[in-house]
């Protein structure tokens, strides 16, 4: 485990849910446990069901208590993570790390790849829609949020172990391109692969594999880093642990005079 944690650590130096009709029940996060199982739990079961896999206990027989900021959250709409299909705009703020979904706890904000407590200590952000997914840049910076591979290969997927990592760049991709290799870090990565719901603020994330699909992406916090994952359970399952929570990314609009 040391290796690994090492090995993510010395390539950042260097430096979303599937999309298909589910009853009612799966579309809100906020229904009822079914027999102890939440709705995205339910349907995370019946896609490794399909793929002859063993379910997954209830998250909440295994989960270990997360710090948790005060603070008021928004609603989450319908439970939709990719990607968000929004009207032209521009906004300069912080991005908010919540439990789950938007309406789940308040963990703290995003630092390029890291959490941090407060908005001080984090990365201010600004983005400016041209289609149904975006970059977000730094702030006063020639830098941009991306999505960077991991240790295992550019793929990401259902059943798939792999996982990729949160950082900046100055390296841009196009909506839909494979990624980009960024020979100096010795890693792929892709840049437009955001979206924001208006609605909630609830930021949806993208990749596009080497073959051209698109697997469904969501986006796990260990040890205050962030990584992205095609299957959350498999991701912790290879962890051998259960310190990784599931979390979604939501836009705080700055408050004021801008950033």
């Amino acid at each position: 485990m040391k290796i690994i944690h090492l090995a993510v650590s010395f390539l950042l130096l260097f430096t979303t849910l599937v999309p298909s009709s589910f009853a009612s029940k799966l579309e809100d996060d906020s229904a009822e446990l079914i027999d102890g199982y939440t709705p995205a739990e339910v349907q995370r079961n019946a896609q490794r069901k399909a793929l002859g896999m063993p379910p997954i206990p209830p998250r909440a027989q295994r989960k270990k208590p997360v710090k948790k900021l005060a603070g008021k959250v928004g609603a989450r709409a319908g439970g939709k993570m990719t990607p968000f299909s929004i009207p032209n705009q521009s906004s300069t703020g912080y991005i908010a790390v919540h439990e789950d979904n938007v309406a789940g706890p308040l963990l703290g904000y995003l630092n390029a790849h890291r959490l941090v407590q407060n908005t001080n200590e984090a990365s201010a952000y600004k983005y400016k829609t041209t289609g149904s997914l975006m970059e977000i840049h730094a702030v006063n910076s020639d830098e941009r949020m991306c999505v960077t591979t991991g240790l295992y290969g550019q793929a990401l997927g259902l059943g798939k172990k792999n996982f990729h990592m949160a950082r900046h760049t100055r390296h841009s991709t196009a909506e839909g391109a494979i990624p980009y290799h960024d020979r100096n870090a010795a890693v792929y990565l892709e840049t437009t692969v955001y979206s924001i719901d208006s609605p909630t603020g609830e930021i949806g994330v993208a990749w596009v594999n080497p073959d051209g699909s698109h697997p469904p992406i969501q986006i796990a916090l260990r040890e205050e880093r962030l990584y992205y994952t095609g299957d959350f359970s498999s991701f912790r399952d290879y962890l051998g642990d259960d310190d990784a929570v599931p979390v979604v990314f939501k836009w705080i609009q700055s408050q004021g005079a801008n950033l």
